[in-house]
């Protein structure tokens, strides 16, 4: 490596480390560019996980509701029952 140096002039080294660090300066707005992706898609996996919990427990919710609509008229259908029963004895 050492000899190899000895064969490029002060301004070629220059050029070289300056492109290295060009190159390096790339790679990590690269890899600035890609964390920044990731975080996003980590926020929104999080987001897409509550909104289907949410979602699950409003389906929980209205299911509850349902069954107690149908217990409800259930009930008054029984009473309505049980008055005409009166009604014709």
């Amino acid at each position: 490596m050492k000899r190899d140096c000895r064969k490029y002039s002060r301004t070629d080294l220059i050029e070289i480390i300056y492109e290295l660090k060009r190159r390096e300066m790339q790679k990590d707005k690269l890899l600035h560019q890609a964390n920044h992706r990731l975080q996003t898609f980590t926020l929104q996996a999080e987001s897409a996980g509550s909104l289907m919990e949410a979602a699950a427990r409003i389906t929980g919710l209205f299911e509850a509701a349902q069954e107690t609509a149908r217990i409800y008229v259930d009930s008054i259908q029984q009473g309505n029952t049980q008055e005409e029963g009166e009604r014709s004895a």
